[in-house]
């Protein structure tokens, strides 16, 4: 099943500033763009290993909310809803917990402090799809080479997925390959390739 990743960031974000008690301030405006950014890199490399377990009865609202709330380990999250693998969904969440702060600046932006990594696929590879374990696998042989990196992220793309990587060619944030769009948005804020 096709997800609106735009949708399930903004409901992380509404989460996150209602479980905060900022609830009066606007996704879209006043998060800063560094928050959003961090939001969207959680959410894709989430739903990376997460897809296959989000059944048709996950609405990507209740995924955003349960995503921050099973991070933060509030009282409600996955496990608690009785829908399909809420379990599971729950453990993927222990592997990326969140010990930041969610707060207003002086700037009157709402900030999310806390740089957590999102889920490593790479070294969790087993999470994910057999489709992009095969890609993972055809590609080991390959060299710590921008030519090769270039290859990876082309092999990657092909079934839905991408990473980044580093300046010594190592790959990083192996995820889904969808910018969200937000309404009001041609791109998402500061997004753009």
């Amino acid at each position: 099943m096709k997800r609106n990743i735009a949708t399930i960031v903004e409901h992380y974000l509404v989460a996150a500033l209602w479980s905060n008690n900022i609830d009066d301030k606007s996704v879209k405006v006043d998060v800063a763009s560094e928050a959003i950014l961090n939001a969207i890199l959680q959410v894709q490399c989430f739903l990376g290993a997460a897809l296959p377990l989000l059944t048709e009865e996950w609405t990507d609202e209740q995924i955003g909310h349960d995503l921050w709330l099973t991070r933060q380990g509030h009282g409600a999250g996955f496990w608690d809803r009785g829908l399909p693998n809420g379990d599971k969904l729950t453990e993927l969440c222990k592997m990326i917990e969140f010990h930041g702060e969610v707060y207003t600046g002086d700037d009157e932006i709402v900030h999310i402090d806390g740089s957590e990594a999102p889920l490593d696929l790479f070294a969790n590879y087993e999470l994910l799809p057999q489709e992009i374990q095969d890609v993972l696998k055809e590609c080991e042989e390959f060299e710590d080479t921008y030519e090769d990196c270039d290859k990876l992220v082309a092999k990657l793309e092909a079934v839905g997925y991408t990473c980044d990587y580093y300046l010594d060619a190592s790959p990083f944030h192996l995820r889904i390959n969808e910018k969200p769009i937000f309404e009001g948005f041609d791109e998402p804020p500061m997004l753009s390739s």
